[in-house]
């Protein structure tokens, strides 16, 4: 069975949110996004209808389909997860553009560099291997905590096909991309 069949069988039909303020969640997604318990990573939480009502007195139901969604298991190294792997490389550069100086004291707490300046491709996929034990909701928190909004914008181009991350053991999914939702009690 290929990966994301097995994301896609393991997706509900509907997930759930709730909050204490009424609101589409995903419209303040960037300032909320990588705030509070983050169990699984940064994103907008959806899970069982049950744990969404305590969460607060505004829930909202997921109303598209989400077996087409890819959904990454938060807890697995990032290099168990080919697809998005190969490609945290070109997301680090992506991240390095926006501020080579955040991800120099990145870089330079692996690899011997002095300065932002000398950051070459090859320091960073040498980097890139040195993570590949991370779990991915580590992985995401930390670069989440150190470019805000902008690593939601960065991860979303560079992983356009992720919706986000989930454990299928607490039920739990953290949405990165915003999907069509509906409150269902006011």
């Amino acid at each position: 069975m290929k990966f994301k069949d097995y994301l896609n069988e393991s997706t509900p039909e509907v997930l759930y949110h709730g909050q204490r303020f009424k609101g589409d969640p995903f419209k303040s997604m960037k300032k909320y996004y990588n705030q509070g318990n983050q169990q699984e990573g940064p994103g907008i939480y959806f899970g069982s209808l049950e744990v969404a009502n305590d969460y607060g007195q505004y829930v909202y139901k997921t109303v598209e389909p989400l077996k087409n969604k890819l959904f990454l298991p938060s807890r697995k190294s990032i290099g168990r997860i080919p697809n998005f792997y190969k490609k945290v490389p070109v997301l680090l550069k992506e991240l390095f553009k926006l501020d080579n100086e955040t991800m120099f004291y990145q870089i330079s707490d692996w690899i011997p560099i002095s300065e932002p300046d000398e950051i070459e491709d090859y320091h960073i996929q040498e980097f890139a291997s040195k993570l590949k034990d991370e779990e991915l909701r580590n992985f995401l928190i930390t670069y989440a905590d150190l470019y805000e909004g902008d690593f939601l914008d960065v991860f979303n181009k560079v992983y356009p096909k992720v919706c986000g991350t989930f454990n299928k053991e607490l039920n739990f999914y953290a949405f990165l991309k915003p999907v069509k939702i509906e409150i269902i009690n006011n």
